[in-house]
């Protein structure tokens, strides 16, 4: 890695921090103009037909990779009470995670080849899949520097059993889905505060995630060595 690489790194790691810290300002900013009717404009009246339409645009951002699952999540618990938002957002994180998994699946290693070179992050995360793929499912998911719907193609090229992917992806993002449905029920019910401190905790989360996941790479390579000398 040259020197130059190594100056981005640190700037990358705070770019998903950033984007939350400044859709808080924007809340904060606009709070007053948002409300459920003005957002259920949008959809149709009829709430199952709203609940299969927000399935699909998780569908579509799931190819798409520009709109940010965070937002979805909001979205969720701000059209629908909290149960049912809930429900959407996890058969929508299961979509989201499906469909790129499985246009990958097929194609196994040429697509890993490919994601390698367009993203070197994949090459030092690879070396962490051991004999527990679960694990190494969640790990993955804990880099927030390679984007979402990336890493579902990652992993479903590697042939990742689809259960065990699943599985490993919802853990890493329950605790997303539910802050995310948390701020955006709170954010319809006026309670400004607890939308801040649920967006707030999920940069905090973030962060954390980074932390642990170079010290564990650093305890996975140190093991490595040593099996090696």
């Amino acid at each position: 890695m040259s020197k130059e690489e190594k100056n981005k790194i640190p700037v990358l790691k705070i770019i998903p921090a950033l984007i939350w810290i400044a859709i808080i300002i924007l809340l904060i900013v606009y709070r007053n103009k948002i409300s459920v009717d003005s957002i259920r404009k949008i959809l149709p009246k009829d709430l199952l037909l709203s609940f299969v339409i927000m399935l699909l645009i998780f569908g579509f951002k799931s190819i798409t990779i520009i709109i940010y699952s965070g937002l979805l999540y909001t979205a969720s618990g701000i059209l629908f009470s909290l149960p049912a938002a809930l429900l959407l957002n996890f058969l929508g994180s299961i979509v989201m995670c499906t469909i790129p998994y499985l246009m990958a699946y097929p194609k196994g290693y040429v697509v890993v080849n490919k994601l390698n070179e367009k993203y070197p992050k994949f090459s030092e995360i690879v070396s962490l899949r051991g004999d527990n793929d679960f694990i190494y499912t969640f790990l993955v998911r804990l880099n927030k520097l390679l984007p979402f719907d990336i890493v579902s193609s990652y992993l479903g090229a590697q042939r990742i059993g689809y259960l065990t992917f699943i599985l490993g992806s919802l853990s890493e993002l329950s605790f997303s889905i539910v802050l995310f449905t948390l701020a955006g029920t709170s954010l319809m019910n006026k309670n400004t505060t607890f939308t801040i401190f649920s967006l707030v905790f999920q940069v905090f989360l973030t962060i954390c995630s980074f932390f642990f996941l170079s010290r564990y790479h650093k305890k996975n390579n140190e093991k490595n060595n040593d099996k090696n000398e």
